[in-house]
């Protein structure tokens, strides 16, 4: 069951590529982003993600209150038939599931007569920050309002499609099929004239973060540009608009989503890194259908050097990647491993080649050895880049209570062989 989303963005480039890794790494298969006039640089970033995420630009010059309802209707006409689900959020809205499974399996869940799942949102303050930062928006603001709060029962939509008749502005549809459910599975029911207003908040299912505030500097700065719904006369962003909500919304402490910042930290400086131009000259070309040493390969991050076993353990926090330099248009990859536990979840593992994940299989050899191989993979000439995102890590310290090596470890990397020669039988 596959999950796209969709949203629109004017000048949001300090905050999408967090966006895009959070909710790549929650199982969104492919982005719908429609730009409504970006001048900030939006665009070139979006352009330089396009490898690493799935991601469709559609330019929204259209303007007015109803700008977005209209980009919502048009994108549940072009998305209907390819993805399962669509959630349409905003850049500043992060939706999870609180046991952290992913959202294509939560929704798997629903039952099949159900067209579209309300979320209620959790609103977030500043935390008391005033400056402007770069830091991860999940990171900094960990202080939202109480559970039980007025504005956690308005609700943001996830829909089937080929459902939708038409957008209620951004945050509902009217359905031509299936019901309406909020995250526990209840039905949704509005609660006023407005259709995105639920009569309840759901204690139960998928949660959706509202950082509507950021710092102090950073909501004068959204001032300046404006929200979707000002018009003449009306500014909706005023100065009593932070500082009153700013009052009550910084209540409770709520910092479910550290654990996920560390992940989307690697996958950002990831996209970052293999976005960057390959320097191919000082890459030697890459033997085939041989096994070389990682130490041997110049060009590897994310590793330590290798310990006195010869084993090069990737780093906690660290995205590992390998560069190989090939004309091999196919091939597929071997790494030589070795496991920090034999029950080690390698199959967890997520392995990419040039940000694009691949498949592959393990072979277990003896004692923690293992060899993990790619299937046939589309090279370009020149350098690539073999990527490592891994599960989990384990304190030495755990496995030997008497070692003195402070590291946290997963797997080991010793050798890596580029293979062009067909597989072996069996």
């Amino acid at each position: 069951m596959s999950l796209a989303m969709c949203l629109m963005v004017k000048d949001e480039a300090p905050y999408l590529e967090e966006w895009l890794a959070f909710h790549s790494l929650c199982g969104a298969s492919h982005f719908r982003i429609y730009d409504n006039g970006s001048t900030d640089g939006t665009l070139a970033m979006l352009a330089r993600l396009a490898p690493h995420y799935d991601i469709e630009v559609v330019p929204w010059t259209e303007a007015g209150i109803t700008r977005q309802q209209s980009a919502f209707n048009h994108a549940s006409r072009a998305l209907a038939g390819r993805y399962g689900w669509v959630a349409f959020l905003d850049a500043d809205e992060f939706l999870f599931d609180p046991r952290f499974r992913p959202l294509p399996s939560v929704l798997a869940q629903m039952p099949a007569g159900v067209g579209a799942v309300a979320v209620n949102q959790r609103v977030f303050g500043s935390s008391g920050q005033i400056a402007i930062s770069d830091e991860l928006v999940i990171r900094r603001f960990t202080r939202r309002a109480p559970l039980i709060y007025p504005e956690h029962e308005w609700i943001k939509s996830i829909i089937r499609p080929e459902c939708v008749d038409t957008f209620h502005l951004s945050h509902s549809a009217k359905l031509t099929a299936g019901t309406y459910v909020l995250a526990d599975g209840q039905p949704f029911r509005p609660a006023s004239n407005h259709p995105g207003h639920a009569d309840r908040i759901a204690e139960d299912g998928l949660v959706l973060h509202h950082y509507i505030l950021k710092s102090l500097g950073e909501f004068q700065r959204k001032q300046q540009r404006g929200a979707v719904s000002d018009r003449t006369g009306y500014k909706r962003l005023t100065d009593d608009y932070f500082t009153q909500r700013d009052r009550s919304i910084n209540a409770a402490h709520d910092p479910v989503l550290l654990r996920m910042a560390d992940l989307v930290q690697a996958r950002m400086r990831f996209a970052h890194d293999a976005s960057q131009p390959a320097d191919a000259p000082e890459i030697a070309p890459t033997p085939l259908n041989q096994n070389i040493r990682l130490a041997d390969l110049p060009g590897h991050h994310g590793f330590h050097s290798p310990d006195s076993a010869q084993l090069s353990w990737v780093k906690q926090g660290d995205p590992a990647s390998i560069a190989i330099n090939t004309d091999a248009p196919i091939a597929r990859l071997r790494l030589v491993t070795y496991l920090a536990v034999p029950s080690y979840p390698l199959a967890r593992m997520r392995l990419a080649v040039n940000g694009v994940a691949v498949a592959f299989d393990m072979k277990r050899l003896a004692d923690n050895w293992c060899t993990v191989e790619t299937v046939p993979v589309a090279l370009r000439p020149g350098a690539n880049r073999i990527s490592l995102t891994m599960p989990s890590f384990i304190p030495v310290k755990l496995i030997n209570p008497r070692a003195l090596d402070p590291r946290n470890i997963a797997i080991a990397v010793t050798e890596v062989a580029v293979l062009t020669a067909p597989a072996e039988a069996g």
